[in-house]
């Protein structure tokens, strides 16, 4: 039986790149697309296609055949309007679905964001109207809708993800409990909006997530998902068990204005995948610490 065939966008970033270096692709054929190429040493038969999505015509680049495409690329603007990196990650969609629905693919997995609901919503659900308030988050639901477009013929799998960490391999790493991680080891102080110490966040577990989306390939399980961790924690507790790991006092300060987040349900997940344990946030710092280099590795 010959191995599935998977597309894999944004692999240079990371998660996606995450993903890749954790197996969740073994046993397949994996052809990786990214803007600054990507090297892998795993099993898997692998090639690199280096274009950029955001402006490429993909039947002209991508290969002829993907039983599954796995869209993980995306652009974080660093304002919180920024017009071009929202048409990049629109343009992105639009040439992906083109190219989903001129080559019938089996099943269509976009990697999005728990920010297309908007901030200050406390646990939505999937059916949960989306008003997302910035760049990101407006492009990602943009994208989202665009490829519910073509949910008839092509299968279709959304996960909306909350705060992915515990796998580091990229540098600097770009998610925000590495990134606290680094600042409260390197004793820099951290700046919270005001309303944070309310405001709670259920972070994923990377290697939970890799489980997640190998039983979705496996199952072929279609629909959109909410993607959260156990725990429901207030960035402060975050910080702090972060800082009681590594012995050290937070430098914490509060700045009005720098908006409040929600945090996700995980309803559907859980009914979805009976006997999957998620790994709850304590279990799941130390590895992370040791992935950025910040506790020895164990003997």
């Amino acid at each position: 039986m010959k191995s599935p065939h998977i597309l894999l966008t944004g692999a240079s970033g990371s998660t996606a790149g995450n993903l890749l270096r954790l197996g969740t692709f073994a046993g397949t054929e994996i052809s990786s697309i990214s803007r600054s190429g990507v090297s892998f040493s795993g099993d898997s038969p692998f090639s690199s296609l280096l274009a950029d999505l955001s402006v490429a015509n993909p039947n002209d680049i991508l290969p002829a055949r993907a039983d599954i495409v796995v869209h993980g690329a995306a652009i974080v603007p660093k304002k919180a309007r920024s017009d071009a990196d929202y048409q990049a990650n629109v343009t992105m969609a639009e040439n992906l679905a083109r190219y989903a629905w001129d080559r019938r693919i089996g099943h269509l997995i976009f990697i999005s964001t728990g920010s297309v609901y908007g901030p200050g919503l406390f646990d939505p659900i999937e059916s949960t109207v989306c008003r997302p308030a910035d760049a990101y988050g407006q492009s990602m639901r943009a994208a989202e809708e665009i490829f519910e477009k073509i949910r008839g013929k092509v299968p279709l799998t959304i996960l909306r993800l909350y705060y992915p960490y515990g796998f580091d391999a990229q540098t600097p790493p770009d998610n925000l409990v590495a990134k606290i991680f680094l600042r409260i080891a390197q004793d820099q102080p951290l700046t919270l909006a005001e309303g944070q110490e309310r405001a709670f966040f259920r972070p994923t577990f990377m290697p939970d997530l890799s489980l997640l989306l190998r039983w979705i390939m496996a199952t072929q399980w279609t629909g959109t998902l909410n993607v959260a961790g156990p725990d429901e924690m207030t960035l402060v507790e975050m910080v702090q068990a972060m800082a009681d790991l590594l012995g050290k006092t937070p430098q914490i300060s509060y700045q009005a204005g720098l908006g409040l987040p929600g945090s996700a349900g995980i309803y559907l997940l859980k009914s979805l995948h009976a006997g999957f344990s998620w790994t709850s946030f304590l279990e799941g710092l130390p590895k992370a610490a040791k992935s950025l280099k910040l506790l020895p590795e164990d003997e």
